[in-house]
């Protein structure tokens, strides 16, 4: 019975919790979950002017204690992307993420041979995404890395690494493709 109370009061608030954010302008759709850690949207920060598609998850660890996604202003999450934070993951203001990303800050330890991965635990690392970063569609950007601001990530890319400020990166792993055109005078 508690458990069951506990989850309608989780609901419930999460429900007032949507209705602040569109009071600010936000747009979540009803079938965007948050999961993972009970009242895990208390672990979400948010500027105003957000857009989340539909299908989409946010999921915020119960067992890491860091854990938050930390979004600006006028951020906008396609439909059906996944972001698992079990270590901070921030996207900056304006940045645009297209349709079936992955973004997870996590991954299976696998140091050693005598023990199955799944029983090596966790490595955790922060993701940073700049503002004004275009990731386009089934991009996955893997724990610790760091998209600087304007970058632009090609569709079908595996980020592995740091991508510095206005740059393009494409493939699998990411690399260098070209630097953005200044502005035109």
């Amino acid at each position: 019975f508690r458990h069951e109370k506990r989850r309608l009061r989780n609901r419930y608030e999460q429900r007032r919790w949507l209705k602040a954010q569109s009071a600010h302008g936000s747009i979540f759709h009803p079938s965007m979950e948050i999961i993972g850690r009970e009242f895990g949207f208390r672990s979400i920060e948010t500027g105003a002017r957000l857009e989340v598609e539909r299908e989409s998850s946010i999921y915020i660890s119960p067992y890491h204690p860091d854990a938050k996604l930390i979004m600006g202003h006028d951020v906008y999450i396609g439909r059906n992307t996944n972001i698992a934070a079990y270590a901070p993951v921030t996207i900056g203001a304006w940045t645009m993420i297209a349709p079936y990303c992955h973004i997870n800050s996590c991954n299976h330890g696998m140091a050693r041979r005598d023990s199955p991965m799944r029983c090596q635990g966790l490595t955790t690392a922060p993701i940073v995404i700049g503002e004004d970063v275009w990731i386009g569609t089934h991009v996955v950007v893997l724990a610790g890395v760091t998209i600087g601001q304007c970058a632009v990530i090609a569709a079908g890319s595996v980020v592995t690494k740091d991508v510095p400020p206005y740059e393009i990166w494409g493939g699998v792993p990411a690399r260098f493709l070209k630097t953005r055109p200044e502005n035109a005078t």
